[in-house]
């Protein structure tokens, strides 16, 4: 009898490792489709005009740049931040999902931000960070260059994992 359960216990445990690893790997699939369509939209939201004027002036003339980056922030609850950043590293439109106004602010502390300054295509933040708020956030960034094709500054998003928690894996 012991035998048997033993057997019954091992089957059991092989069949649990395997539901385990497949889930795993369906949930890393989703994860890098996610990361994949967040640098999609970090790169169409890098090619916006008022992004573009505002990092080639360094001047977010009218708060125009600011408006759209909070638009995007209403429309996409999967997203904590987005901040348009010039070569220096300083944020000239940005905000959070919670209000948070990030002008001024530096982004030089952002590992996928520094991937831009220093002529990376794009950046990815594999480090997970904690919001001011608790939020745990991945970076994803992208050039921003002006009509001259010259790069003057890059766009960070900053993705909330919780949005993960509506996803749902096979």
């Amino acid at each position: 009898i012991l035998y048997v359960g033993k057997i019954s216990y091992d089957n059991a445990f092989d069949e649990k490792r395997e539901y385990i690893g497949n889930s795993a790997k369906s949930l890393g699939r989703v994860l890098g489709e996610s990361i994949e369509d967040n640098v999609r939209m970090v790169r169409m939201l890098s090619s916006q005009r008022i992004i573009i004027q505002a990092l080639d002036t360094g001047r977010d003339e009218g708060g125009a740049g600011q408006d759209r980056i909070r638009a995007y922030l209403s429309d996409d609850k999967s997203f904590y931040s987005i901040c348009a950043f010039n070569r220096q590293g300083q944020v000239v439109a940005g905000a959070t999902s919670a209000g948070g106004d990030l002008r001024g602010k530096s982004i030089t502390d952002q590992a996928a931000a520094q991937d831009v300054l220093s002529g990376k295509e794009r950046g990815i933040d594999a480090k997970i960070t904690r919001s001011e708020n608790g939020k745990l956030v991945y970076h994803v960034a992208y050039p921003v260059t002006n009509s001259q094709g010259q790069r003057i500054g890059g766009l960070i998003l900053g993705v909330d994992l919780e949005s993960f928690n509506a996803v749902h894996v096979d």
